[in-house]
């Protein structure tokens, strides 16, 4: 293993500790029932709480509405530099 690439050891690490092994689980939990069976149910939950989908409706919202802003500022810095 060349010196370099040694360097890229701890952003994996850090990709698996907090982004992989965190999916994987909310994953595996949102299929499961209390006693750790296979169940459609929970998203069944989900779909038919109104709490719930109006909390995911704003959490959409906000995602798009950064994500806007942020192409915004990103464009915007683009254009002031030279090529």
């Amino acid at each position: 293993m060349s010196k370099r690439s040694n360097w890229s050891i701890p952003y994996v690490v850090f990709l698996v500790f907090f982004v992989v092994l965190p999916l994987v689980l909310v994953m595996v939990y949102a299929f499961q029932d209390s006693q750790g069976h296979f169940t459609l149910g929970n998203l069944a939950k989900f779909f038919t709480d109104k709490d719930a989908l109006s909390t995911f409706a704003v959490s959409i919202e906000v995602a798009l509405e950064n994500t806007a802003l942020c192409i915004l500022l990103a464009s915007s810095c683009r254009c002031g530099s030279t090529p």
